[in-house]
Order: C-alpha cells, then sequence, then structure tokens
C-alpha cells in the first residue's frame, strides 16, 4: 500500500483541505463584509453631500427672495413714494396741471416696472423668446440686440420660463450697474432637447480670479443647478463678460409644444 494510500495520512489531507476551505470561505465573507460596509460609507456620504447641497440650495433660495423683497422695497420707497410725495405736494398748487400730469404719469411707469420686475406679465402664455426680447426693449441706457435660432416657438413651463427670466435679469443688472458697457447682446439656440444661451456685454471686464461669488452669482448659479444645466463665464479686464449657459429641455408631450419655423 502506497503511502499516501494510508488511512491516517488520507485524514491528514482531508483536513488540510477542510482547513484551507474554512479559511478560504471565511476570507471571502470578511472581504464581503468590508466591501459591504465600504458601499454603505459611500452611500451615507452620497447622501450626506445631497442633504448639504439640498441646504445650500435652500439657504440661497431664501437669500434670493429676502433680496428681491428688499430691492422691491427700495424701488417703491425711494422711486414711486418720493414720486407721490411730490405729486401730493404739487396736486393743490395752482397753475401746476402740467407738473402734476407728468409725476403722475412717472408714478404709473414705476408702478408698472415693479409689477414686471416681480412677475413679468403675460409670462404664462408667452413664448420664452418673447418675453426676453421685451427684457431687452426695457433698457433704454445700453444698445441691445436679441437673436434667436433653432425652435423659434417651443412652450416652456412658467416656473422654468421664470427662472431664465431672473438669471437675464441679474446679468442685466450686474451690467447696468458695474459693467460701464455700451451694448448688450443675448442669443438663444433651442433644439428639441437643449436651450444654449450666450450673453456678450462689452463693458470694462475683470480678472475671473477676483471674482467673489456674491449673492447674485450664487443665485445665477442655483437657479441653473435647479434646471440641471451648467454655465460658462468668459472674461477679462477691457475684455466685457460673456455668459454660455446650457439646459437640458425635458421632454413633455403636454408641457411642449414645438412649432418650427425655421
Amino acid at each position: 500500500m502506497a503511502t499516501w494510500q494510508d488511512s491516517n495520512t488520507v485524514v491528514i489531507w482531508l483536513a488540510v483541505v477542510l482547513l484551507l476551505l474554512i479559511l478560504m470561505i471565511g476570507a471571502l465573507l470578511f472581504f464581503t463584509q468590508i466591501y459591504i460596509k465600504r458601499k454603505v460609507s459611500d452611500a451615507n456620504s452620497l447622501t450626506e453631500i445631497k442633504l448639504q447641497h439640498q441646504k445650500k440650495i435652500l439657504v440661497n433660495s431664501i437669500e434670493a427672495q429676502e433680496k428681491e423683497r428688499a430691492r422691491v422695497a427700495i424701488d417703491i420707497h425711494d422711486g414711486l413714494i418720493f414720486e407721490l410725495s411730490m405729486l401730493s405736494l404739487l396736486i393743490n398748487q395752482p397753475n401746476k396741471e402740467e407738473e402734476s400730469r407728468l409725476l403722475l404719469k412717472n408714478c404709473t411707469t414705476l408702478a408698472r416696472q415693479i409689477s414686471h420686475d416681480l412677475t413679468p406679465p403675460l409670462i404664462e402664455s408667452c413664448h420664452l423668446n418673447e418675453i426676453l426680447d421685451g427684457l431687452l426693449d426695457q433698457i433704454v441706457s445700453h444698445t441691445t440686440s436679441f437673436f434667436q435660432t433653432g425652435l423659434t416657438e417651443m412652450s416652456f413651463d412658467t416656473s422654468f420660463k421664470l427662472n431664465i427670466v431672473r438669471i437675464i435679469q441679474e446679468f442685466l443688472n450686474n451690467t447696468i450697474k458695474h459693467a460701464e458697457a455700451k451694448s448688450i447682446s443675448l442669443h438663444i439656440r433651442t433644439s428639441a432637447n437643449l436651450l444654449a444661451i450666450k450673453y456678450n456685454e462689452d463693458g470694462k471686464g475683470f480678472e475671473q480670479k477676483e471674482l467673489s461669488e456674491g449673492l447674485g452669482q450664487r443665485n445665477t448659479a442655483m437657479r441653473i443647478d435647479l434646471l440641471n444645466g451648467r454655465y460658462k463665464l468668459k472674461t477679462n479686464l477691457g475684455k466685457g463678460v460673456q455668459y454660455t449657459i446650457l439646459i437640458p429641455i425635458l421632454q413633455s408631450n403636454e408641457q411642449n409644444k414645438i412649432r418650427n419655423r425655421r
């Protein structure tokens, strides 16, 4: 009988094989447990990141609302109330009818402008290109131009249009207040699944490293993020400012009715 056929040797080999199997199973269970713990940890980290991101969006949204309320309050106090006070002084004075009519017209214009800023008129029924074109038409201090290419009459829901309008309003406010620009151009291109926006102004520009993410910048980034979009800022001293925004369009037969007028 060969040595390996000896019963004691067979028992030893079986014991060794069994021990190796136990070790392999133990190692497999150990590494599986580590893998599961890592996956759970990654999932928890991702959940925490999402929660922090949502919290940041909420905080920015609240700040944006407070900023808008403060701006409207200033417009009413410094603009409309001042004009009404002057009107109250003139209305009972003799030979002041013309001045009174002019002040009343100014009050009406200011009230209409404040109302327009709060919610653009006919935003539910108008196409996005019509709203943006009208927005630029209100700018009398700069030369403005508006272009649209692609699908020229694409219907979006009111929330989508309002976010786009607020983004462009923020750009216009920054240009008027800080850029010392002469001209502004806005170009939008709409396809079946993407809205592209390019905003240009020829102002003094700035070094991008000097860009401080103020409330307006955060609000813009927040709105673009809410629309699942992305944007790129291009500027330099003396080179003006250019924003390029790409926003995906969610397809919906009920919300998007495309009429192509190329």
